[in-house]
């Protein structure tokens, strides 16, 4: 045997013995990642995240299905492994789920304290990684915990300097974009630049702006008109090169749950979008009535039944406003009040699933 030939053999046999390395390391991992599983199943999402963060335990990334599904094929035990922490992010789904229809009425200050203190754990700990189905995860659980803020925000119980601490601890615009960011710097085809910029909406311009470009050539590549990817699935088009393929918005049938989405390719709503809700700036907007103006005032039942049946309740909240404040434009939050009230101050996730709801009692009482 030449030594050309040993030396070849050599690299081939380090090559496979790091192969196999490198597979066991995810097949423990992925063990880890199952008991993990059964854990969140045994004590509940709160207990569980509590738990974990006792230990330091962060949580793991979960790649998005596009993610998964490109990896090489090679790369069988890491699939297995990012597929199970896949299935983590749907059990925590789950859990979201049960709290998202539960209704912690407006007088019960304790109860909604301590689910907002509870959403605000469970959010920091899927947050502790950067990952498409963290990022996800953790706005469905932020969006609970500023429908627990928001009620509280109506309570006369309940100090402002309370509620804007509960708040704070809400990622704010710079926070989410550094997550969107490097969600797309992870797993798109491309290099995506951080906004400098002061808003939601510049911040989506600007992302939007990036994502148009890669948008339009992936538009060339599969012939179609601009806007339109007629009914391409990524199934359709799995095959075809990345940097064009990542780009399909596949056609979303069904309701619209993060269960539903979950193995959606949806990365232009989750991270150009950002997922974006305008909760936070109404709870601040009652804050500001209550510090200028005084107590909320609260609506009668009959003012809660649906937008036209609230008209007298608007008034009345205008009138106070701009006698209190001598500002002649009307208070921007009264609907929001008689949202909290009505129970219907939802984040998009948590609304989706309590239409489902009533959908299915509606079939039910037939």
């Amino acid at each position: 045997m030449t030594i050309r030939t040993i030396a070849i053999t050599l690299v081939s046999l380090a090559a496979f013995v790091a192969c196999a390395d490198g597979t066991q390391d995810f097949i423990a991992l992925r063990e880890q990642i199952k008991q993990m599983r059964v854990a969140l199943a045994r004590q509940g999402a709160y207990a569980f995240v509590t738990n974990c963060a006792a230990l330091n335990q962060k949580a793991p990334a979960i790649h998005s299905k596009f993610w998964v599904d490109h990896l090489p094929r090679e790369s069988f035990a890491q699939g297995e492994y990012e597929t199970e922490k896949r299935s983590l992010g749907l059990d925590f789904v789950g859990q979201l789920e049960q709290m998202s229809l539960s209704v912690v009425p407006v007088e019960d200050v304790d109860r909604l304290q301590e689910r907002a203190d509870q959403m605000l754990a469970i959010s920091s700990w899927l947050n502790s990684t950067s990952g498409y189905g963290n990022f996800i995860l953790k706005k469905w659980g932020e969006g609970l915990a500023l429908t627990a803020i928001g009620t509280l925000a109506v309570n006369p119980r309940c100090e402002t300097n309370h509620v804007l601490r509960l708040l704070a601890a809400v990622d704010g615009l710079d926070a989410d974009l550094k997550s969107r960011v490097a969600i797309l710097n992870e797993e798109s085809p491309h290099r995506y630049e951080f906004p400098k910029v002061g808003t939601s909406d510049e911040a989506q311009d600007c992302l939007e702006c990036q994502w148009r470009t890669y948008h339009k050539a992936a538009m060339k590549f599969f012939k179609r008109n601009v806007g339109r990817f007629a009914g391409l699935s990524c199934e359709d088009v799995k095959d075809s090169p990345v940097e064009y393929s990542f780009y399909i918005i596949p056609p979303c049938t069904g309701d619209n749950t993060v269960r539903n989405r979950w193995d959606y390719n949806c990365h232009y709503a989750v991270c150009v979008c950002g997922l974006s809700e305008t909760m936070s700036d109404r709870i601040r907007a009652i804050i500001e009535f209550r510090s200028l103006v005084g107590d909320i005032p609260k609506p009668m039942p009959s003012e809660i039944v649906n937008y036209d049946s609230g008209a007298d309740f608007r008034l009345r909240v205008n009138d106070i406003w701009r006698e209190k404040t001598k500002r002649n434009e009307p208070f921007v939050a009264a609907d929001t009040i008689l949202t909290i009230y009505g129970n219907l101050f939802l984040d998009h996730a948590t609304d989706a699933m309590r239409r489902i709801k009533n959908r299915n009692r509606r079939e039910c009482e037939k």
